[in-house]
């Protein structure tokens, strides 16, 4: 005979649903084999009143779709000036010990030129979400650095 299990996740809500032949001795897996109602993927358990509730996911407000948004455009950003520094900021301590060497600031120049872009182009872009005032236009709103 099968044992109907619902895998939980750290915040309690159903993942996965199995059939195990055996007996399952985890904390994540709740034993559903006897319960009454239909468990499905989604639902949150209650382990207080050993019940399983619907979940709806509530609707971001403007000002918190605005705020994703937003953070989306500071990690693109980040990863992006991360990505011209290099490792580590190898990139900038080269072009920095060449400078001084050389006595020719050229590639350190450039470097924080470019990287001043990325940071300019990031303000510009929240400044643009911010003027935006639809739903529809901020959820499709990308920050994407053109080259």
């Amino acid at each position: 005979m099968f044992n109907k299990y619902a895998h939980l996740n750290d915040e309690n809500m159903v993942t996965g649903l199995y059939a195990l032949s055996g007996k399952v001795k985890r904390d994540d897996y709740i034993n559903v084999t006897d319960v009454k109602t239909q468990v499905e993927i989604g639902q949150v358990y209650n382990p207080t009143k050993k019940t399983f509730i619907d979940f709806k996911v509530k609707a971001l407000t403007l000002t918190e779709l605005k705020k994703q948004k937003q953070l989306d455009i500071k990690v693109e950003a980040k990863v992006q000036i991360e990505t011209l520094e290099g490792e580590s900021q190898w990139k900038v301590r080269k072009a920095e010990q060449r400078a001084v060497l050389t006595n020719d600031t050229t590639e350190r120049d450039a470097l924080y030129a470019d990287i001043e872009k990325i940071r300019q182009a990031s303000n510009d872009a929240e400044f643009a979400l911010n003027k935006l005032k639809k739903r529809a236009q901020i959820q499709a709103f990308v920050f994407k650095l053109t080259k």
